[in-house]
């Protein structure tokens, strides 16, 4: 078998390179990972407060209008059938 100069020399650049790729590839994605988690763990500690919607006193608690009117439109409902 007839010896190539430099053909070995090749091979291990271009493994070298197509590692180096590979791992600059990972590094990148695990960076941006962290990145995510750490804004997630923000966001988990410190949450966005959430506006009142209009017709509410405050969140959560529905005006008295909006739940007597529910009341006497399911009572006109059940007294007709």
């Amino acid at each position: 078998m007839k010896k190539r100069r430099g053909t070995i020399l090749f091979s291990v650049i271009i493994f070298l390179a197509i590692f180096g790729t590979f791992e600059s590839q990972r590094y990148i994605s695990f960076q941006q990972r962290e990145n995510l988690y750490e804004l997630m763990l923000k966001t988990y500690r410190e949450p966005a407060p959430v506006a009142v919607q209009k017709g509410t006193k405050s969140a959560g608690q529905p005006h008295k209008k909006q739940v007597s009117s529910a009341k006497s439109a399911s009572i006109k409902f059940t007294s007709e059938s």
